[in-house]
């Protein structure tokens, strides 16, 4: 039965970050659905502005060249080109959402969307939420690890390592490459 894994006893739902949260509400109005203990399901997720998918933009190839074995100096440049033909609507409909998590507070969820390139899939993170709440120095006090790496690495791009070292299995996406279509280009699959 869906939603049971994060149930209760007393009957509500939780959803672990770095304390359990209650998403009750959640849950039962919104339409939200326990993946795990930490993941939700959110059917209205925010997705990345066009600032962020310029970063993105910047620092995919970087990324690719780290996380793919294959990946040329030619195959770099052939990839920022494609990435540059590219409208953002287009890049938009390529990153599909797969769960948010939590940290500190409820009210910062965490968007996790995925890129398939090649054979290997990218997890791109959105931040938002924790951003909107930079100012606020009981949440991020100076110095804070969490704070000054975002700050450095937004908007963070992450392997499957990560996903699996944060989440488990539960935090992997498979690369689904099992599709009549043939992709449009060379690195960018087709959803």
């Amino acid at each position: 039965m869906k939603n049971q894994i994060c149930k209760t006893e007393d009957n509500r739902y939780e959803i672990w970050g770095t304390t359990p949260f209650d998403v009750t509400k959640r849950i039962e109005e919104e339409g939200c659905r326990c993946l795990s203990h930490t993941l939700l399901w959110n059917p209205k997720p925010k997705f990345f502005d066009y600032k962020q998918l310029k970063e993105i933009r910047e620092k995919l190839p970087n990324w690719l060249s780290e996380n793919a074995s294959d990946f040329s100096k030619q195959d770099k440049e052939e990839f920022i080109q494609e990435l540059a033909r590219m409208t953002d609507g287009e890049l938009l409909q390529k990153l599909i959402y797969q769960y948010s998590f939590f940290r500190t507070s409820q009210y910062e969820e965490i968007y996790v969307f995925t890129l398939k390139i090649a054979n290997i899939q990218a997890y791109c993170i959105n931040y938002n939420e924790v951003y909107s709440n930079y100012n606020n120095k009981d949440i991020y006090p100076e110095g804070d690890e969490f704070y000054d790496r975002l700050k450095k690495y937004y908007p963070i791009i992450e392997n499957e390592a990560w996903a699996e070292n944060e989440f488990g299995d539960s935090g992997i996406i498979p690369v689904n490459n099992k599709s009549n279509k043939q992709p449009t280009s060379k690195f960018l699959l087709e959803n």
